[in-house]
C-alpha cells in the first residue's frame, strides 16, 4: 500500500511539473518495472526531461540492455501529444538517443504529432529522418488534420511532399472532411497550395457539393462529429470566403437538383439562407427535381421564420410554391 501511494505521488508530481519532488521520491522509494514505465509515460506527456533522465536508467535495469527500449512507441507518442510543444524536441531527441528506434517508430510518432498539431515534434522527427511523404499519404491522418483544422500541419505536409501525393481525387476527399467540419483555414490551404487547375469544378464535384455541405453542417444543432472543434460561425466564414473568391456556383445543384438554399431551408438554417441570398444572390425560386422550392420546403416543415424570411426578404414567389 505504501508503494502504491508513493507511485501515485510520483506520477502526480511529474504531471504537475514538480521535477524536484519527483526526484526526491525516486531517491527514497523503490519502484517496479511497471511503475517506472507509467512514470516515464507521464514524463513523456509533459516533457519532463530532467525526471526522465533519472527514470530511464532505472527502467533499463529491468530488461536486457541490447533489446529495443520497451514501451518506446508509447513514450514517443506521448511526447508527440505533449501540449507544451516547446519541450517536445529535446524529449524526442532524448528518447531517440536512448534506444527508441526511429526506423520502427518514427512514422507512428510523426502521425501522432500531425494529428495533435504538434509542429515542434513533427520537425524534430523529420530532422531525425522520419518520412513526411509517407505520413502525408496516410488518408486517415490527413483527414483528421483537416477535420480539426490543424492548417499549419496540413500546409507542412503539402509543402514537403511530392505533388502526386495530393492528386485531385485525394484532395477532394480531404476537402469534404474540411467542409464537413467547417475547417476554414484548412480549406484555404487545400485550395491555395495544391495543384488544382479548376477549383470551382472540384468543389462542385464533392459529394455533396461544397455549399450544400456547409449549409447542412453549419447549423448549431448539426455539429455532431466528435472531431469537429469549430463552432457554427466557422461554416459561415467559409461560405463567405468561397463566395468572395467565386469558387462556388451559388445555385449549383446536387444529384436531386437541390441548391444550397434548399438545404438551408430543409434544416432551418436562417443564417446561411440570409448569407446565400444577401451576399450570394441565390435564387429563392429554384426548384429541385421534384419542383420543390426553398419556400415549399420550409413551409412543409412548418418553419415560420424561414418562410417569413424567404417571402419578405428574399422575395420568393409564393405562386411558384
Amino acid at each position: 500500500k505504501a508503494v502504491s501511494v508513493a507511485d501515485t505521488a510520483l506520477t502526480c508530481a511529474i504531471k504537475a511539473g514538480l521535477a524536484d519532488v519527483a526526484l526526491v521520491l525516486l531517491q527514497r522509494n523503490s519502484y517496479s518495472m511497471y511503475q517506472l514505465r507509467q512514470s516515464l509515460l507521464a514524463a513523456s506527456q509533459v516533457g519532463a526531461l530532467t525526471v526522465a533522465q533519472v527514470l530511464l536508467p532505472l527502467y533499463k535495469t529491468h530488461f536486457h540492455p541490447q533489446e529495443d527500449l520497451l514501451g518506446a512507441l508509447e513514450f514517443l507518442q506521448a511526447a508527440c501529444q505533449n501540449n507544451n510543444s516547446d519541450s517536445s524536441r529535446p524529449f524526442i531527441e532524448f528518447l531517440l538517443a536512448e534506444g527508441c528506434p526511429l526506423d520502427r517508430y518514427g512514422i507512428e510518432g510523426l502521425k501522432t504529432a500531425c494529428q495533435h498539431g504538434n509542429m515542434v515534434a513533427i520537425q524534430a522527427l523529420v530532422s531525425a529522418g522520419a518520412s513526411v511523404s509517407e505520413v502525408a499519404a496516410d488518408e486517415e491522418v490527413v483527414n483528421v488534420v483537416a477535420q480539426v483544422d490543424n492548417w499549419r500541419v496540413l500546409r507542412y505536409l503539402i509543402d514537403n511532399s511530392p505533388a502526386e501525393v495530393f492528386h485531385a481525387e485525394r484532395i477532394k476527399g480531404v476537402l469534404s472532411d474540411a467542409l464537413f467540419c467547417g475547417s476554414a483555414k484548412s480549406l484555404k490551404v487545400l485550395l491555395n497550395r495544391t495543384h488544382i487547375t479548376d477549383r470551382k469544378a472540384l468543389l462542385s464535384d464533392c459529394t455533396p457539393p461544397a455549399l450544400h455541405t456547409l449549409a447542412l453542417c453549419g447549423h448549431k444543432e448539426s455539429l455532431h462529429s466528435p472531431r469537429c472543434k469549430n463552432d457554427h460561425t466557422g461554416y459561415l466564414r467559409t461560405i463567405k470566403w468561397l463566395l468572395k473568391k467565386q469558387f462556388v456556383e451559388i445555385d449549383g445543384r446536387d444529384k436531386m437538383g437541390r441548391t444550397a438554399l434548399s438545404m438551408a431551408s430543409l434544416i432551418g438554417h436562417l443564417e446561411v439562407a440570409t448569407l446565400l441570398v444577401g451576399e450570394g444572390k441565390a435564387d429563392p425560386n429554384a426548384g429541385d427535381n421534384y419542383n420543390n422550392t426553398p419556400l415549399f420546403i420550409s413551409a412543409m416543415y412548418g418553419d415560420l421564420q424561414m418562410v417569413e424570411y424567404l417571402v419578405e426578404k428574399a422575395r420568393a414567389d409564393v405562386n411558384v410554391i
